[in-house]
């Protein structure tokens, strides 16, 4: 049986299964180059508090997916203050400045210069899907189609409009366009690679 739900216990064993997950799935993320703690202490927020969101996706009792979210680009950053000298930190201890230079440019928005106005106030108005992965073993199967559309209904129940995410390579960007009907307004600028933003009215 496949179960989804909003997880808002910050229980050790889900914490350490999505970072297993995450890890395994997503490798391209500022998320895979932050440490075991900062990672855990990354999810925890998600879990707790209230302008963001996290979904687990169950199957027989399995966490074969998850998916992180926030209110709006905004509220992320104002969540995470507390862990950014950590963060900057550890990047700068272990010599990732890429990673480094790519979080400064979100800090600064500087990854949305090229976007027009109208789009900035859109994106910053929309619940933002941080990072949502499904477990390799249970993909093309229609999971992440499902999860997805359940969580995007659990949005539309709470008034919310739109939702706007990120994605780096033909396939996710494939995936978000064919099969869940988001629509490219634009990108962010990123080293070596620039992130496709894509959204999608309920």
């Amino acid at each position: 049986m496949n179960i989804i739900k909003k997880i808002e216990t910050a229980d050790k064993k889900i914490i350490k299964e999505s970072i297993y997950l995450l890890d395994s799935e997503i490798q391209d993320s500022i998320f895979f180059n932050l440490s075991e703690s900062l990672k855990y202490e990354y999810i925890k927020k998600f879990i707790e508090e209230k302008s963001l969101y996290f979904y687990g996706n169950y199957f027989k009792g399995e966490l074969i997916g998850c998916a992180l979210l926030a209110e709006n680009p905004s509220e992320y950053l104002k969540s995470f203050k507390s862990l950014n000298y950590k963060i900057i930190f550890h990047l700068i201890k272990n010599l990732s400045f890429i990673t480094l230079i790519n979080i400064l440019f979100v800090y600064f928005k500087i990854d949305i210069f090229f976007l027009d106005n109208n789009k900035k106030i859109i994106i910053n108005k929309n619940i933002n899907l941080n990072l949502i992965a499904i477990k390799s073993s249970f993909q093309s199967k229609g999971l992440g189609s499902f999860f997805l559309e359940h969580i995007l209904n659990d949005f539309k129940k709470k008034k919310k409009n739109s939702i706007s995410l990120e994605a780096n390579n033909i396939r996710s960007i494939s995936f978000y366009k064919k099969k869940m009907k988001f629509t490219e307004i634009g990108y962010k600028i990123r080293l070596f690679k620039k992130q496709t933003i894509l959204m999608r009215d309920f």
